[in-house]
């Protein structure tokens, strides 16, 4: 596996992967696009900036501030990123990669007394060479499980949208390539406009032969003033090729635990519904849950075992747990558990993969909402170095 960065020109950065399905990920020092990213030499989207009403305010113009951090001895690394506004606020993203995905971390910080129609909005333009698009989301009854929606064709004019945050957007291109965008883990501050007397909308569109998926977690129809105060935001990107082989079998040679039926969770270490009552899973937002598997982990290094699984892993349900958030006095605070478990996934291997051993998570085969997910079924990508 070989990943660089380079500079193609005054105003571009790229960040290049060659190994079994290469990609390449493209920094741009541009008002309309931030980031660029392609698959096997097929662009599958670009990403715009963050925009107020009047169009962006957001211009990575010192791309001589963009880092890049290689894991020493693991397939993966991160990009830091930091932009200036024309407008009186300060943005910054790290781009962590590792397997299919990048998470992305977005900070910015507000100025008190600023106001704006539009705190939040950016853009993606897609591939229009897209087969089918799914949409998952948490019903609107507060169920924490998930559902997935299918569209074949969309109707011009007509986009498929949503006030509350999908979990992810899904689109399976007729090359083949699947591309996932979603929603981070802190799925509450996705969903936090209410509780600032702001709106918020997300949608997905096919205009002008181009499918524009749009995220304004921040909107009025009047300007809305701010307090000083700073947003964290967490979303990823993940993609799928016919090239990337998955497990499906784990072979005699693995140590296979089911993390519903072979530990004793406590009730504070389970995934809450938004009743108070749990399910039989862990929330790997809980410090009980990392600190018990990380000691599974490590008192099989000395092992023989080719693999270790853990099957079964929350990736179709939201967790309604304050209290794995360390936020105990809210009770009640939704979040998922995509990009924990994804964190989780990175540490065992880069524990495992020096002995000559892999980690992956293996989710249930009649779970139809984490079969379609490139993001869920990169967690049981096989190790190809």
């Amino acid at each position: 596996m070989t990943d660089k960065t380079q500079d193609i020109s005054a105003g571009q950065t790229a960040l290049e992967h060659a190994d079994g399905a290469s990609w390449s990920a493209s920094f741009f020092q541009s008002d309309a696009e931030l980031l660029s990213f392609s698959v096997g030499g097929a662009k599958l989207f670009s990403a715009s900036g963050i925009r107020n009403h009047g169009g962006n305010i957001e211009n990575c113009r010192s791309l001589d501030s963009l880092k890049h951090h290689r894991n020493d001895g693991f397939p993966g690394g991160s990009i830091e990123s930091v932009s200036h506004a024309s407008a009186p606020f300060f943005t910054s993203r790290s781009f962590e990669y590792a397997g299919n995905r990048f998470k992305v971390t977005l900070d910015a910080a507000f100025p008190k007394d600023y106001s704006s129609e539009c705190l939040l909005s950016d853009e993606f333009c897609i591939n229009p060479d897209v087969a089918e698009t799914s949409v998952i989301s948490a019903p609107a009854d507060l169920s924490p499980y998930f559902k997935r929606e299918s569209y074949s064709r969309f109707v011009p004019g007509t986009p498929i949208e949503s006030e509350l945050a999908p979990i992810s957007w899904i689109f399976k291109f007729r090359n083949g390539a699947v591309l996932e965008i979603g929603t981070g883990d802190d799925i509450w501050r996705w969903n936090i406009a209410e509780a600032l007397g702001a709106s918020s909308k997300f949608s997905v569109s096919n205009e002008d032969k181009e499918i524009r998926l749009l995220r304004r977690p921040l909107f009025s129809e009047l300007p809305i003033p701010t307090q000083r105060r700073k947003f964290r935001f967490t979303w990823f990107f993940a993609w799928d090729f016919p090239k990337q082989r998955k497990l499906v079998d784990p072979g005699e040679e693995s140590l296979v635990l089911d993390l519903a039926k072979d530990f004793n969770w406590p009730e504070s270490a389970r995934i809450m519904k938004s009743d108070g009552n749990t399910l039989p899973v862990p929330c790997f937002h809980s410090d009980i849950v990392w600190n018990v598997l990380r000691k599974t982990i490590r008192k099989n290094l000395d092992s023989k075992y080719k693999r270790i699984v853990f099957k079964n892993p929350p990736v179709s349900c939201a967790c309604f747990s304050a209290a794995h958030l360390d936020r105990a006095k809210k009770k009640f605070l939704v979040h998922g558990n995509t990009v924990a478990l994804m964190n989780f996934w990175l540490w065992a291997n880069r524990r495992l993969n020096p002995i000559g051993s892999e980690f992956h998570f293996l989710t249930a085969p009649e779970d139809d909402a984490a079969a379609s997910r490139p993001s869920i079924k990169g967690l049981s990508i096989i190790n190809q170095n």
